[in-house]
Order: structure tokens, then sequence, then C-alpha cells
């Protein structure tokens, strides 16, 4: 009996250690970012521009375009339509980088961009003296940008990261700032210390990570620094709820490595390592992930956590649609976290809390003027589905 309690707890042990497994992918130049809008689909960017593709959830990877401008950072609000970030500006793809668009005013050093909503999004800037901040915004999609911040600052800018279309956080090399108009003002929010990356599950939970780990319970007014057992300068985080997330970094050039925590951070554990440092995290559902770095390293993993299942657009009801007065959302699958009205320009008209253990919500919109919205819905993991509704 103690020789089969052994074997088992072997092979759990494998097990939990092997959850992420390095893909073919194709280069060795090293990766600075890597995205995938579904489990299939995802892209990963060189440090020399070069961008590459899979279609297959990382089983083969190749080179999706020749274009040689792009640096930094990826962003896709769907399986083909994404942005990247380079040293002139946002450039944009709507067929999953064959080709590349450039719809963006200035010759600005782009450095982060992030899209709340698929129309809604924000480019974080600097220019070639790193002196200066440029916050640009987008509401069409990313077909034409215009600039809502520019002024002196004193951090280097490193990221960029929306809760809604309204509220947002800049990452600056001296701490956090926040925003609630859009970028037009910012409000220093932490103490000075390097950022590299934000993340928030939920509207007032959120982890930012640099050269340590820190975390925010109240919609990011406050943030304090998290106890971590390992000595690393993190990249990346994603949390897949409040609770359960993940951060990826490394030390000097051979140590890498990607921790997890399961109780808000509290504690962390090692889930990977590396001598490849890992620059990059992308989780298109709650069982599926990604991770970059340098060597052109990528890993997946795959896994089940207990998490809940995301959103589903077949499994959501919208009813009455058109709709006078009171709208009822159903939701067959997944708990409903936020339900918000949205008009066309991306500003929060309504928001409604769930019923029903979270699979059902009720709005009344009897008070907005005829037209038509857009309901954000989002789930417990931050998977959002939005979907058209027309006011009568």
């Amino acid at each position: 009996m103690k020789k089969l309690l052994l074997i088992i707890s072997i092979a759990f042990s494998i097990h939990a250690n092997a959850q992420w497994v390095q893909q073919t992918s194709g280069t060795s130049v090293n990766l600075s970012s890597i995205f995938f809008p579904t489990p299939v689909k995802g892209y990963s960017l060189q440090d020399d521009g070069l961008m590459n593709k899979t279609s297959n959830g990382g089983s083969n990877w190749g080179i999706a375009s020749t274009y040689q401008s792009m640096v930094g950072q990826l962003f896709f609000t769907s399986a083909d339509t994404g942005f990247a970030t380079s040293a002139s500006g946002v450039r944009k793809t709507v067929n999953g980088g064959i080709s590349w668009q450039n719809n963006f005013p200035d010759s600005v050093n782009i450095l982060s961009i992030h899209f709340p909503t698929s129309n809604i999004g924000y480019a974080l800037g600097t220019n070639l003296t790193y002196d200066t901040l440029y916050i640009y915004k987008t509401i069409n999609g990313g077909n034409s940008w215009f600039s809502v911040y520019t002024q002196l600052s004193s951090g280097y800018p490193t990221y960029v990261f929306f809760t809604d279309p309204s509220t947002g956080f800049i990452s600056l090399s001296d701490g956090i700032y926040k925003t609630t108009d859009g970028g037009v003002t910012l409000t220093k929010k932490s103490i000075a210390t390097i950022i590299n990356c934000i993340h928030f599950p939920s509207a007032n939970v959120g982890y930012a990570v640099g050269d340590s780990l820190f975390k925010t319970v109240d919609a990011g007014e406050t943030w304090t620094i998290q106890a971590n057992p390992n000595s690393a300068l993190f990249f990346s985080t994603y949390f897949l709820n409040d609770n359960y997330g993940y951060a990826c970094g490394g030390n000097n050039w051979n140590s890498g490595l990607i921790e997890k925590t399961v109780d808000g951070g509290v504690n962390w554990t090692i889930d990977l390592s590396s001598i490849q440092i890992i620059h990059s995290l992308s989780f298109p559902n709650s069982n599926t992930g990604y991770a970059c770095g340098t060597g052109g390293v990528i890993y997946k993993l795959t896994t089940s956590n207990g998490i809940t299942e995301a959103l589903d657009a077949t499994t959501l009801t919208l009813s009455p649609n058109p709709v006078t007065n009171q709208l009822t959302i159903t939701s067959q699958k997944a708990a409903l976290k936020e339900i918000k009205i949205m008009n066309s320009l991306g500003q929060c008209m309504l928001a409604s809390t769930p019923l029903g253990g979270g699979k059902e919500g009720l709005v009344d919109m009897s008070s907005l003027a005829n037209g038509i919205y857009f309901i954000q819905l989002t789930d417990e993991n931050k998977n959002v589905i939005n979907k058209k509704i027309i006011k009568e």
C-alpha cells in the first residue's frame, strides 16, 4: 500500500511540474510579446520586428509577415484583427498579420497598447529622449487615433491597461498612475518603482509586476507589495480571476521562471523554471496559457484548474431585443460578474448586478434615448462578450 501511494505521489509531482510544455517556435530570436485571441490561433513578436503565427495551438509556427518595424507588444481584438507597437506609432492588421496598416497620426515611439473594448483602445508612448509622455486613443477600432495627453514626464513609460473605456492605469518607471477620464488627466497612485505590466481580473482587484509584485483591492487607489520568496525581475502577469494568476520573468540572461498563486498573491510557487527569460504571458481561456521569451522559446500550458467556463455567445439570451423598458440577460453557461450598457462611443450608460447566482441579469433601459447600444458582459475570469441591443 505504501509503495502504491509513493508511485501515485511521484506521478502527481511529475504531472504538476510538467504542465508547461515547450513548443517548436521556428525561431531563435528573442520574443518580446505573445497573444492568443483564441485557444488555437496565436501570434508572437520577435525583437527584430517579425511576427510569428500559429493556427493549431502552437504545434506549428511560421512567419506571418515580413514587415519588420514592429517592436514591443501585440494586442488582438479578434482572431485576425490585431495591433503592434512600433517606433513610429501603432500598426494594424485585419488579416492575421499578412498585411499592416499605418493609421497613426504622429511618429511617436509607442511602447504599449490596450483595448478595453473592440473599438476603444489606448496607446502609450514617448519621444526619442524619453522625457515626454504621450497617450493616444481610438474609438473606431484603430482606424484612426487622436492625442489625449502630452506632457513632460518624471518616469519612463512602460505599460497601459484599462478596466473600462474611461478608467485605466499607466505605469512609468517611477510608479503607477490612474485616469478616470480616458487618459486626459493622470494621478499617481503608487511609490516610485519599476513596473513592467499591470493586469486587472476585475474592476477592483489588480496586480502589477516589475522589480516586485504589487496588488490593489480598491480599484488602484492603493497598492501593497506582495511577499515573494524568489528574487527576479518580472515582465508580465495575468490573472484568471481575483485569486488565481501567474507572473513571469527572470534574472540576468540565463535564469527564467513562471510563478503561480491561487490565493490572491499571499503565496507564490514556481510553476516553471527555464534557462530562458520569460517575457510575456497570454491566456485565451482559463485552462490554456502561453508564454514566450529569450532564444525564441514558447511554452504552452494545458491544465484543468476548476475555474468555471467562459462566456459563450451561443448560450446567452437577451430578451426582448429590441427593448423598451426592462432587458433580461440569461447565461446558460458561465456566471456573469459585470453587466454594462455602452453607447456607440464606448461610454458606460448603465450598470447592473447579476442575479440568480450570476446566471441572470436585469437592466432597466427606460431612461435611455432610443437607438443602438452595446451590452458588455463579463464573467468572473474577465472573459468579455459584447452584443448589440436596440432601444426603442
